[in-house]
């Protein structure tokens, strides 16, 4: 128990010495491509806009922590946290995850940074257009995406009736 209270302060401790200067820039991403981008929203929430967070998935596009700390976390503000902060026990990175994720132009951030730095495991993933690997990367993993996926998942990604592609906010 005392150890499990050392390790909190510690980190603690380690996250707020580094929060002043918390913020960096984040690495070029390609130009958001928005009819995919809308494609794959739709695969995860339909046309629901935001669902919030639920057991740790969050927002229009399903994201969890894992996957936020791949796109280099960014936040609201265009910036990203240092990397030293991109991590899961840090309160900054909590606090930045919920914040992004629930953010349709945050969220849609990540997402495309996400697939530039796994660029070329999507190249290898299942799916016969670019926006079907993307979307086979997103649900299964970059290096897990030659498996099937769900056929809820499929069907509304292939659906001809997308939503329109503008903002949601929770």
């Amino acid at each position: 128990m005392a150890s499990s209270i050392l390790l909190v302060l510690t980190l603690a401790a380690y996250c707020s010495n580094v929060f002043a200067n918390h913020l960096t820039d984040c690495p070029e991403a390609d130009k958001q491509d928005c009819p995919c981008l809308e494609k794959l929203r739709r695969a995860m929430v339909d046309c629901y806009k935001n669902p919030g967070c639920i057991d740790g998935v969050c927002g229009p596009y399903r994201i969890i922590p894992q996957y936020y700390a791949g796109c280099h976390c960014p936040t609201i503000n265009g910036r990203c946290l240092k990397p030293e902060l991109c991590d899961e026990e840090c309160p900054e990175f909590k606090k930045n995850f919920v914040e992004c994720t629930n953010n349709q132009h945050c969220a849609q951030r990540c997402v495309t940074a996400y697939q530039k730095r796994y660029e070329k495991q999507i190249k290898k993933c299942r799916g016969e257009t670019d926006c079907a690997r993307k979307l086979h990367a997103h649900v299964l993993g970059p290096f897990n995406c030659t498996g099937e996926i769900h056929p809820t998942f499929l069907k509304r990604f292939n659906s001809a009736d997308l939503c329109p592609c503008e903002t949601y906010e929770k």
